[in-house]
């Protein structure tokens, strides 16, 4: 019995990107990997902000210890999602559901894991 790579809900529909949008997948990845990298070389990340207003005192967020481990993989995720939608471009067989799935995954547990880490790394 030969096996079905179609999701039984969805047809079969390629995934096409523009080269612009090609271009930004993989920039955006490679950014995101190296401000990962630098993390970890770094062992410390801060960014600091002004609110707008009468009281213009400036705050920081910074990432260090487990909140910066928490950033870096939330940053591999998303990387990894990007990268997805660029692999799945090239790849002729009709698996697209499952490229979707996983870089839907990547997504949401990337982008909870950087609300996370903002939370328990900012500081006043």
């Amino acid at each position: 019995m030969k096996k079905s790579v179609n999701s039984p809900n969805k047809t079969y529909k390629p995934n096409k990107l523009t080269a612009k949008q090609r271009a930004f997948a993989a920039v955006t990845s490679t950014i995101l990997f190296a401000f990962s990298a630098y993390a970890l070389y770094a062992q410390k990340i801060s960014f600091s902000y002004t609110k707008i207003g009468w009281n213009k005192k400036t705050h920081y967020i910074v990432y260090s210890g487990n909140e910066l481990i928490l950033l870096v993989i939330s940053c591999t995720l998303v990387a990894a999602y990007f990268l997805l939608k660029l692999i799945d471009h090239y790849d002729e067989r009709q698996n697209e559901w499952k490229y979707e799935l996983f870089g839907n995954l990547c997504l949401c547990i990337g982008m909870a894991l950087m609300f996370i880490s903002y939370i328990v790394g900012h500081k006043y």
